[in-house]
């Protein structure tokens, strides 16, 4: 008579894909970093040029290392887009985990039931095990989707810090 639905994920699983996800994320930042270094690095280099070549040289070297940070900025704004997409897959994983623990409520919902219900001692503690399973479970994806959530916000704020920093910076959106 044993029941078992096997789309539950795995809790190594779990824990793999959201390793996964955010070392990715912590690439991408860390990419989005060094584009942020790089456009300090152009903005220094223009403050210290001092077109003072002729008219059609110094047209060039501006031409050019306005060139250099437009493709810097370019190259920051394509490694964003990026890093959305890697938010929004982990998001979407965060909210599979979020159903799951749904379940696990509703499940508790009906062994907490059972036990209300049942008269006989040995029943009623193979059930409060059976609770105290589902509560487990229940325990391991809220604090596995809360750690999630707190490393993709603090992974987010830093984003966002180098997202103004490249907006200070001439960047455009």
């Amino acid at each position: 008579m044993r029941r078992t639905k096997r789309g539950g994920k795995r809790r190594p699983e779990i824990g793999e894909t959201l390793v996964r996800t955010e070392k990715g994320l912590r690439d991408g930042l860390r990419t989005e970093g060094m584009i942020v270094g790089d456009l300090d690095t152009v903005i220094e280099t223009l403050s210290k040029l001092n077109f003072e070549g002729t008219f059609e040289g110094s047209e060039a070297v501006n031409a050019s290392i306005e060139d250099a940070r437009d493709v810097t900025v370019d190259t920051f704004h394509e490694e964003d887009r990026d890093m959305g997409v890697k938010h929004g897959e982990r998001d979407a994983y965060r909210g599979e985990l979020d159903d799951h623990a749904a379940k696990d409520e509703s499940d508790l919902g009906s062994v907490s039931d059972a036990v209300s219900r049942v008269d006989t001692r040995e029943t009623l503690a193979k059930l409060n095990d059976t609770k105290n399973r589902v509560l487990e479970d229940l325990k391991f994806l809220r604090d596995t989707t809360e750690s999630a959530a707190a490393k993709s916000s603090e992974i987010a704020g830093i984003q966002d810090d180098y997202r103004r920093q490249v907006m200070a910076k001439g960047g455009r959106k």
